[in-house]
């Protein structure tokens, strides 16, 4: 049950200094950082929950890609431009600027090369009716006609001719392999009907610009010289643009390297301090934090080629290490005001077996250093009552496997405890002798090896009986382990109420196992009686113990006896819990029951998965078997694990650990996050 001892350490340096730091800092996995503050209180060094520089970076970004330019992160001790030294608000100002004149040439280069498309199409359309020598203007100011220019498919130009009694004239000009260009005049009060028609013959209408006069080849003419003109102007609309960007190419490029650097690393900055110190004359930072006890000597080699940076490690136990003026971290501050020492976080380590179930206890809350890890002994019970739930050697191979591709697949703890689980599982599968539901498939093997018959036959009735009973006395085992850690842990940090004479400390022991052993032995045959000596010591003192242990704690620490309201106040309220803990010595008793029915509940499910295989043929006998294994596997696999979850946290857990401490997160971890 190990938790790592760690070492608080302080790195002081100069503020030019900082960028090859916070480099260095973030690619720690053994470093764990504290926050500062001013010992004021007037500044408050906590980072808001947004990164400050995305903002900044992304329009960096986006200027950079606008202006066909690659940005690139570079590491920070390839910078061009020392970061503390940036300006924020210039490098705003001039991204702005930059991107005012880059949109403004790029708008005016959109608008022209709009121009250029459309007077290319408007001339490419006269080019096919070069052959009509008719002024536009003319054409167009006559009154009574209505004029259409456009083209017809070739297919549906054949059909015109079903339209010749149609008050309408058509001429012709040039056509392609697809289309006949043409245009078609009639009356004024003909023009819907005759519009009608063509829209039936896909005609496509073309319309001649109001800017376009005389005829197509004056028309054409102009185009060219206006084509020619707005050429020249697109040009020169690129050649500011080019010209904006090369004169920004080199401080967009520094910029964004400068801005993406702070914004990866925000994760380090927002844990800096910096202050002036006037006795040196500079400007100074400080980081502090925790590393690993035996790690202090790689911590301070890692900056030992930075002179002006000092490492300093606690020489104590007191959690202090020297700190710029005016600067302390926020959990020395908190301690001061308290009066306690600095809550120190907690780095768990554990072996190759019980390390993947650190997952459930972080899960419940990482263990201060005033308690002790539970891991091992939740990686030892968790193991055993899945195993000892659901066994089955065929299904839990396959757990194995599962669990493998899992870990391999997602490297998740999660898939580590899963493989452990299986493993339980299998063996216990041999204790119960089934194997993917058949109950009797190792009865050969138990034979060979001189058993008369497998060792547990959960179906048989007097079995269930004994499993029940079994499951209820491995409960009280775990509950009595449960209670030892709380007298333990108690005791060492000289917390006598919870230790001696609270519900899960020695009074509780004493009456929850004279209670217990009154009750079971003789049910096992161990005769065992309540004489009036045994009742006085191991009922009637712990009652009274429990029931007045805040005042026994409270003399034994040289304090008031009762809280304010007296004893009239404290024993009202103590009445209702003295029943509330006798309910729930009963009921957390009465919990385990579940690790027997669990056993019967396999049994039973596979019963059913059998009795429905029965009612087809070999071909859906084998398919329901398969089936229902996978069904079995994958629905009570999973609410076993839930319930033995259920069993560590509310049975075990609620009596010895609270999981209040602060969990130990790598520097690297906190880049990594802020940086996504």
């Amino acid at each position: 049950m190990a938790i790592q001892k760690t070492t608080l350490v302080s790195l002081i340096g100069r503020l030019e200094n900082l960028d090859e730091v916070v480099l260095r800092l973030s690619r720690l996995d053994y470093f764990h950082p504290e926050e500062i503050t001013s010992k004021s209180g007037a500044v408050s060094k906590a980072a808001s929950a947004e990164n400050p520089y995305t903002e900044l970076a992304d329009a960096l970004r986006s200027a950079c890609t606008d202006a066909g330019l690659t940005p690139v992160a570079v590491p920070g001790d390839q910078l061009e431009r020392s970061s503390h030294d940036l300006n924020l608000a210039d490098v705003r100002r001039f991204v702005e600027s930059f991107r005012q004149g880059f949109d403004a040439a790029d708008q005016k280069e959109k608008e022209i090369a709009k121009l250029v498309e459309e007077h290319r199409l408007n001339l490419s359309h006269l080019d096919m009716i070069r052959s009509f020598h008719t002024s536009f203007d003319e054409l167009f100011k006559a009154k009574y006609l209505k004029v259409r220019f456009g083209r017809l498919p070739l297919e549906n130009y054949k059909k015109l001719e079903h339209y010749q009694d149609k008050p309408f004239f058509l001429f012709t000009f040039s056509s392609d392999k697809n289309y006949q260009w043409c245009l078609y005049l009639t009356g004024e009060q003909h023009a819907a009907e005759v519009d009608s028609i063509m829209e039936a013959l896909y005609f496509e209408r073309v319309r001649i610009p109001d800017y376009l006069h005389g005829e197509p080849e004056d028309a054409a003419a102009y185009l060219e010289e206006k084509l020619a003109e707005e050429q020249a102007a697109l040009e020169g609309c690129k050649g500011e643009r080019d010209r904006l960007v090369e004169e920004g190419r080199e401080t967009l490029l520094s910029y964004y390297a400068t801005v993406q650097f702070m914004q990866e690393t925000y994760g380090v900055r927002r844990f800096v301090g910096t202050s002036f110190d006037k006795f040196a004359g500079g400007d100074y930072f400080e980081f502090a934090g925790y590393v690993p006890a035996g790690k202090e000597g790689d911590f301070e080699a890692l900056f030992g080629d930075l002179p002006t940076v000092v490492v300093t490690a606690e020489k104590s136990d007191d959690g202090a290490v020297p700190m710029l003026p005016g600067l302390v971290t926020h959990s020395m501050k908190e301690a001061h005001e308290k009066g306690t020492r600095p809550e120190k976080p907690t780095k768990l380590k554990n072996n190759w077996f019980a390390r993947p179930f650190e997952m459930y206890v972080e899960m419940y809350g990482v263990p201060s250093h005033r308690e002790i890890d539970p891991t091992p002994l939740v990686a030892f019970t968790y193991t055993l009552l899945f195993g000892i739930m659901f066994g089955d050697v065929g299904q839990g191979l396959l757990i194995v496997l599962g669990g493998f591709l899992f870990a391999k697949w997602k490297k998740s703890r999660l898939g580590e405890i899963i493989m452990r689980m299986g493993i339980s599982s299998t063996l216990f599968g041999f204790l119960y002798g089934s194997v993917f539901g058949f109950e009797h498939a190792l009865d050969p093997l138990y034979r060979a090896i001189g058993f008369a018959e497998k060792p547990v036959e959960v179906m048989n009735a007097q079995t269930i009986n004994v499993l029940l009973i079994g499951a209820v006395a491995l409960g009280v085992v775990l509950i009595l382990t449960s209670m030892a850690l709380n007298i333990y842990i108690g005791l060492k940090n000289r917390d006598y109420s919870k230790a001696l004479f609270s519900q899960n400390g020695v009074a509780g022991f004493v009456l929850y196992a004279t209670v217990i052993s009154a009750i079971g032995l003789p049910m096992l045959g161990v005769s065992f009686s309540l004489n009036l000596p045994i009742i006085l010591i191991c009922i009637v003192i712990p009652i009274i113990c429990i029931f007045m242990r805040v005042p026994l704690g409270n003399l034994l620490l040289k304090k008031d006896a009762f809280p304010e309201g007296g004893f009239g106040a404290y024993a009202l309220e103590n009445i209702f819990e003295m029943l509330e803990i006798a309910i729930s010595f009963v009921a957390n008793t009465m919990s385990f029951l579940r690790v027997g029915g669990f056993i019967l509940s396999h049994a039973g499910m596979m019963s059913v998965v059998f009795t429905l295989a029965g009612m087809f043929g070999p071909v859906g006998y084998a398919v329901t078997v398969a089936l229902g294994n996978l069904f079995v596997i994958g629905l009570e696999g999973l609410v076993v694990g839930i319930q033995v979850l259920r069993l560590e946290f509310y049975e075990m857990f609620g009596r010895y650990y609270s999981g209040e401490g602060v969990p130990f997160t790598p520097i690297s971890q906190i880049v990594h996050e802020h940086a996504n």
